[in-house]
């Protein structure tokens, strides 16, 4: 069994708060530091989502989401793979990669599955 499914979106992204540091420099007084953090953009976004279930026993899922903008187009890539022993128990992987406007990040995680 497989299964498509695109889809669209709209992600109001805010970030607020406060930083203060105090940034002892090697020669006169020690500068310090206050700053407010006040950002509210509007992103659209799509994606594709694909699903497979082979044997009943193996399931597979991949998931693709852009979120853009005028000044940004970024991309998140998920991954993931469950393979069944039993009824209940079978091995997990998972996969993702998600770009940021201050970078990208990536991570894997495994282990036992139980479904109940």
């Amino acid at each position: 069994l497989v299964s498509v499914f695109p889809w669209l979106g709209v992600e109001y992204d805010i970030t607020r708060g406060d930083i203060s540091l105090t940034v002892a420099p090697t020669g006169p007084p020690p500068m310090f530091v206050d700053e407010s953090i006040d950002d509210e953009t509007l992103y659209g976004l799509t994606g594709l989502s694909l699903s497979a279930t082979i044997m009943h026993f193996i399931e597979l899922q991949a998931k693709y989401k852009l979120t853009f903008n005028a000044d940004d187009l970024l991309s998140t890539w998920d991954a993931m793979a469950n393979v069944f022993f039993t009824r209940h128990w079978g091995v997990s992987y998972r996969f993702k990669y998600m770009q940021s406007t201050s970078g990208s990040t990536s991570y894997h995680i495994g282990g036992i599955a139980y479904v109940f």
